[in-house]
């Protein structure tokens, strides 16, 4: 079984190996950004700190009956997660030992996995190749994406696994045996997630099939290949009641909307805020061109991913975190992709927005006015933070005077741009 359109070349042909040589390239890359200086920051929070905890007692207990499978924090069963990424996590203290490193290492390896995964996705979508390379690089140089996929949390296999199920979503639509891929991905999900996340990621997929592709939900062999791919789900969560005996879990621990839902609402805007992303006014700019373009599948899905997941995200207390806040930038760099691609296409008399100009330009002097102000706060002159803002400067300052020059190298000067500074940002101490 292959992935995405560089599979659909004859093994060994120059397209194959052009495919493979993108595809090699974005992981080593996005693996390089991931790791970096991954364990010589302390932990960023609690939740790193729990992690470690219930992976440490996992890893302790592996010769100790079925404790590993149905892991007990506190002696009692712990039914937070699922407890495939702790499992993964306390192989990686088997070799490398108690460190941040080893807690972090599975979640960023999944985090660069991703990468090229979402080229795959997009040369499933866009019949142009720099369309999906575009949408790929995009989503490396996000960074609430490559900082929150590092740390020793769930964004990292969400992302993959997430990625990987609508990429054999869309690939079973030219080829059944892919329904295998969809039931695999939807295990995952469920061991490592839990199974609510799985069911709101399948819905949204059976709302964009029932818009985009019909006839596959009346197709036998589509049902069979994902029934046989969630086999590991129902086997461990069949396990797990009569480990535990316990059967009052909630299929969906969902809060109905109440009276408090427009503080929920408020305290999820401000959490997307926290996650911002240079390339979101690119992003809106890609979502009005999904809306044009909603005959397509791109659109489609785009849409009903992206739209659909924050309606629930907003909605829901944030204590439950059904939909990640960082899994919306999948599609948003998706339609991203899109706007980046068509801007290298358009004739050269047709002018750029000029919004996107006058965003790049306060994004470069928000950053020269942070440099201003930890220098007169602190009156220190920081080496390694002053690196970062001035990257920064340089990189949306140069970018605002290419877009106003009606110049398309401001794409290439982002990517590279942003690259370097999230290298640097890494490596701040």
């Amino acid at each position: 079984m292959f992935l995405g359109g560089i599979f659909r070349y004859k093994f060994g042909s120059i397209y194959y190996k052009q495919e493979l040589v993108i595809i090699s390239f974005l992981f080593l890359g996005a693996f390089f950004l991931c790791t970096v200086n991954l364990g010589n920051l302390p932990f960023y929070d609690g939740r790193e700190y729990f992690f470690a905890e219930i992976t440490t007692e996992i890893y302790q207990s592996f010769s100790n009956n079925l404790n590993w499978l149905f892991p007990h924090y506190t002696e009692s069963f712990y039914g937070t997660k699922p407890p495939l990424m702790h499992i993964l996590t306390a192989v990686a203290y088997d070799v490398w030992g108690f460190n941040e490193f080893a807690t972090r290492i599975v979640g960023a390896t999944l985090t660069a996995l991703s990468v090229p995964l979402l080229y795959c996705l997009g040369r499933e979508l866009f019949p142009i190749r720099f369309y999906a390379l575009f949408a790929a690089l995009v989503y490396l140089t996000t960074t609430p994406v490559i900082f929150y996929g590092r740390l020793a949390m769930f964004d990292g296999v969400r992302l993959c696994c997430e990625i990987f199920f609508f990429l054999s979503i869309l690939i079973s639509r030219r080829d059944l045996r892919w329904a295998l891929g969809v039931g695999i991905s939807l295990s995952l999900i469920s061991l490592a997630l839990g199974w609510d996340i799985a069911i709101l990621l399948g819905a949204i997929a059976l709302i964009f099939l029932w818009w985009d592709t019909p006839r596959l939900l009346n197709s036998s062999y589509f049902w069979l290949g994902i029934m046989l791919g969630i086999i590991p789900a129902m086997l461990w969560y069949g396990g797990e009641y009569l480990h535990t005996r316990e059967d009052n879990y909630p299929l969906i621990d969902m809060e109905l909307p109440t009276l408090d839902t427009l503080y929920y609402s408020q305290y999820s805007i401000v959490n997307v805020l926290s996650k911002f992303s240079s390339w979101i006014v690119i992003g809106c700019f890609g979502f009005i061109s999904a809306l044009k373009n909603k005959n397509y599948s791109w659109g489609k899905l785009c849409l009903i991913w992206f739209f659909l997941s924050l309606v629930i995200t907003l909605f829901l207390n944030p204590s439950h975190n059904y939909i990640s806040l960082v899994s919306l930038y999948i599609p948003m760099a998706i339609v991203s992709g899109y706007v980046l691609g068509e801007i290298v296409r358009q004739p050269p008399w047709i002018p750029y927005p000029k919004s996107w100009g006058y965003f790049f330009c306060i994004l470069s002097f928000i950053t020269l006015g942070i440099a201003i102000f930890y220098l007169l706060q602190f009156n220190h002159w920081h080496s390694s933070l002053f690196s970062i803002l001035t990257s920064y400067f340089i990189c949306f300052f140069t970018a605002f005077i290419l877009i106003n020059k009606q110049n398309e190298y401001f794409i290439f000067i982002l990517f590279w741009g942003k690259y370097i500074s999230l290298i640097l940002l890494f490596n701040l101490h």
